[in-house]
């Protein structure tokens, strides 16, 4: 395609995209106009709670909390939580489970102080150590089976507490009839309080946090970060639900180790008609990253990240892309243009790759080449429940659909046509990769993409940097793939490609 051809291209789909973009922000700015109580899509504020039974309380809250090697942090938790509980005025007895998968003889020590100083603080304390690799979910079921509470509330070691009732708040909640999980609106650390969690919303993309990164000063909509509202998930770094309920439904997917688990458990619940609430009206500091660190430093936690999330759609495929509580003022434009574009781009129009061809030699590995893989994953799993039923080939159900984009730094993005590579490789304990095949190149079908190109207004023609491609069952043998984009510069000789930190799970076994 000549280049003045891709120009008109992308001036006629940028008028498209504009137009969507207006209707867009009408929306939101209708909605964000609009009075208390007057939209009727979306998240429904609690107003009405009905009186816990009066044999409810005084009731034990038992709060399990997952750590490892962790003291400084951990001391912070437990300090705030003996400074803010007041036991006998809010007639709730806590009692905190500590489950430790491994901490080290130094921090062991420091531990069983700080679990002391909490037990003289007036909360009794139990420790459960067992040296094995992290699993949250595991964890957690652990602690739950050892609980005596009636409650059960999940805290990451990171949480601080901030003031008085919201223990006793959260509990009331909870053991109201008809709810599932309980969580609470959860700030980073710092002057300006800006929101890590207000609740949770389903996406087309997956689960997303709402409002997050928005300080809580600011007014939004009808003040949605502070009020109690029912939403269809909420975190597990302080959720509280009733034993009962929890032992009804199995507790936390061990297969989740990671990631999703909490969110799993909400659908869950959600699923079995209960529902979830998140308690905006109090707030705790959630010092994030702390605990576990970020899930993309190496292809290990990737790889982790990928497989989870396929466990948490395949286990609700008929939750994609739905969500009754969903209010798109409160979400990033972002989102929502990506949203957007994975909508009116479908997969279910692209046609089946044969084969793929062998890496050009004269191609170049280049840092200045930077690849982001959105999904690489069955189809079925990438679809809402109207698109499977809308297919034309429901076979291609199993087939592997990858999207996402590629752009170069400094150069023309429009002029580029891309290529998905895919190695078939072995991951070691270390983390070193060993490729295990030759590279496999496919050609792709260009998505528009402007919601890159304002996320990155400094680079050339961003929004032509989009791609997607369907690969039938069978053409890949069975094992892990690293997945890489080759970009072949139009009327030039010009190959680069990168390698990008998502992998392809194959099994067709």
């Amino acid at each position: 395609m000549k280049p003045d051809v891709r120009q008109w291209l992308y001036h006629r789909l940028r008028a498209r995209y504009e137009a969507r973009v207006q209707s867009l922000r009408n929306r939101m700015k209708t909605a964000d106009a609009g009075k208390e109580g007057e939209e009727t899509q979306g998240a429904a504020v609690v107003t009405a709670l009905s009186a816990p039974a009066a044999e409810d309380f005084p009731c034990t809250v038992s709060i399990i909390i997952p750590s490892r090697d962790n003291p400084d942090m951990l001391s912070r938790c437990l300090d705030s939580l003996c400074r803010t509980l007041q036991p006998e005025a809010e007639r709730i007895s806590p009692e905190v489970i500590l489950v430790d998968n491994g901490s080290d003889t130094e921090n062991r020590s420091k531990i069983n102080d700080i679990l002391e100083a909490t037990k003289q603080g007036g909360i009794p304390c139990r420790y459960l150590y067992r040296e094995e690799d992290f699993s949250f979910s595991r964890m957690c079921n652990r602690g739950a089976a050892e609980a005596k509470g009636a409650l059960l509330l999940f805290l990451n070691d990171d949480v601080e507490a901030l003031s008085a009732g919201w223990l006793s708040e959260m509990a009331a909640y909870a053991l109201t009839e008809g709810t599932g999980a309980v969580g609470a609106k959860l700030l980073y650390p710092g002057e300006e309080q800006r929101i890590q969690h207000c609740g949770i919303v389903n996406m087309r993309i997956g689960p997303v946090h709402v409002l997050n990164g928005m300080p809580d000063k600011e007014t939004r909509a009808d003040d949605f970060h502070r009020k109690n509202v029912e939403v269809i998930a909420v975190t597990g770094a302080c959720l509280m639900l009733r034993k009962a309920l929890f032992t009804e439904i199995g507790g936390f997917r061990e297969e989740l180790p990671v990631a999703f688990n909490d969110v799993d458990l909400c659908y869950t619940l959600f699923e079995k008609g209960y529902r979830n609430v998140c308690l905006n009206r109090i707030a705790l500091t959630h010092h994030e990253s702390f605990s576990r660190g970020d899930d993309t430093q190496d292809i290990r936690k990737t790889m982790r990240l990928t497989r989870e999330f396929r466990i948490l759609m395949e286990a609700h495929r008929g939750l994609i892309g739905v969500d009754p509580y969903r209010r798109d003022v409160l979400l990033k434009e972002a989102d929502l243009l990506a949203e957007s574009s994975a909508r009116e781009e479908g997969a279910p129009v692209l046609t089946p790759v044969a084969a793929g061809k062998a890496l050009p030699a004269d191609a170049a590995e280049d840092a200045a080449h930077f690849v982001g893989v959105e999904y690489a994953n069955r189809l079925m799993l990438a679809l809402t429940r109207a698109e499977v039923e809308a297919l034309t080939n429901p076979d291609s159900l199993t087939d592997y659909y990858v999207r996402g984009y590629s752009f170069v730094i400094g150069a023309d993005n429009a002029l580029y046509r891309r290529q998905v590579m895919l190695q078939k490789i072995f991951v070691a304990d270390d983390g070193a990769v060993t490729p295990k095949g030759e590279v496999l190149c496919f050609d792709t079908e260009d998505v528009f993409r402007p919601d890159i190109e304002e996320r990155i207004p400094d680079q050339t023609n961003c929004a032509m940097t989009g791609f997607h491609i369907l690969i039938p069952r069978g053409v890949l043998k069975d094992g892990l793939y690293r997945i890489g984009v080759l970009a072949c510069r139009r009327y030039s000789r010009q190959k680069l490609y990168q390698w990008g930190k998502t992998v392809l799970y194959v099994n067709d076994g």
